[in-house]
């Protein structure tokens, strides 16, 4: 494991105590492809994007932050110069810098991040929850780029059962009243038993061919991503004509994406990609929002949490299948 981690050296910045860091699924698909111990474990020094921690030393006055100020981190640094940043689109940066991803993240003791990264979580809440705001955003993002879409009292299909999945779910009852939400998943032992007990408009499905002699979908989530585009392909034959279907789970480069066109065309599909989240819809403002006043919970989709220490031995587990249903992964300092 690392120990320090500087990421800006300049005023308007504080130094984090990491308190907690999440895994996220993308690491895990990403970790799951690199061939040997070693190359993973490079991996590992860089990655680590859900972080939650401790404000310990600010680098100037500023009235927005202080010692001791529970805090998560925004991972994106955009350029400041490129069209998307102008529009504080920086998950869409030509030139972005992640942490995490182009600048080594949070599986460390501290780091120290500019203070636009930075958003303050309340006293009053478990802050192991903050590992979630990163996955939350992600689904705000989804809603607010097709807000001209009504979501009201509509059938919803949510492919996946992984985290995403199940805030999706958790978002829509809150904003929406869903008729019904079909989760298709073959794992559906560890899907939390709270999520199903909490809202009687979710049906497990297993087969697609259940769900499209129910009811057709006016809206598809796809979350699973990863080198297999059969979910995707089939979320077409669910879905109802000029349904939306929105694309949260990020493809490897080298999947073979064969998509039904003719499915497409006569059913005049509207498909959507979603990538992470943005500042001009205060996406993770937002979710902070959700987490502070206790819209939504979700402790108890963790499933396991460890000693920051031990992510190399936990990733090779997970590597070699010894936790096949585990659903969130947390690391504590």
């Amino acid at each position: 494991m690392k120990g320090v981690i500087l990421v800006m050296k300049k005023n308007n910045s504080a130094r984090i105590k990491v308190k907690y860091i999440g895994l996220c699924g993308s690491d895990i698909n990403k970790l799951k492809i690199l061939p040997t111990k070693e190359e993973r474990n490079r991996y590992i020094n860089m990655m680590g994007h859900e972080i939650v921690g401790v404000v310990e030393d600010i680098s100037s006055d500023t009235e927005d932050f202080r010692i001791g100020d529970r805090v998560v981190v925004n991972p994106f640094i955009g350029c400041q110069e490129c069209n998307a940043c102008t529009t504080q689109s920086y998950n869409l940066c030509d030139n972005i810098n992640s942490l995490g991803k182009a600048i080594p993240g949070g599986f460390t003791k501290e780091i120290t991040v500019p203070y636009n990264s930075l958003f303050k979580i309340s006293s009053n809440i478990n802050p192991i929850e903050g590992v979630f705001i990163d996955s939350m955003s992600v689904v705000l993002h989804s809603f607010h780029t097709v807000r001209k879409f009504d979501f009201n009292k509509k059938v919803f299909s949510v492919i996946g059962d992984g985290i995403i999945a199940m805030i999706i779910i958790k978002l829509l009852n809150v904003y929406f009243n869903p008729q019904k939400i079909y989760l298709l998943c073959n794992r559906a032992n560890r899907i939390d038993a709270t999520l199903l007990n909490t809202y009687n408009n979710v049906e497990i499905i297993n087969d697609y061919k259940d769900i499209k002699n129910n009811s057709y979908s006016d809206f598809v989530f796809e979350t699973v991503g990863g080198g297999n585009v059969t979910h995707f392909n089939k979320s077409l034959e669910i879905a109802k004509s000029n349904a939306l279907i929105l694309v949260l789970g990020a493809f490897y480069d080298q999947a073979d994406f064969k998509v039904n066109l003719r499915n497409m065309f006569f059913k005049q599909y509207y498909i959507k990609g979603v990538n992470s989240y943005c500042s001009i819809e205060n996406d993770f403002q937002k979710a902070v929002d959700l987490l502070n006043d206790n819209s939504i919970k979700n402790h108890s989709l963790i499933s396991h949490i460890y000693d920051i220490n031990d992510v190399g031995s936990v990733i090779e587990e997970i590597i070699n299948y010894k936790h096949p249903n585990f659903m969130k992964i947390v690391f504590k300092n």
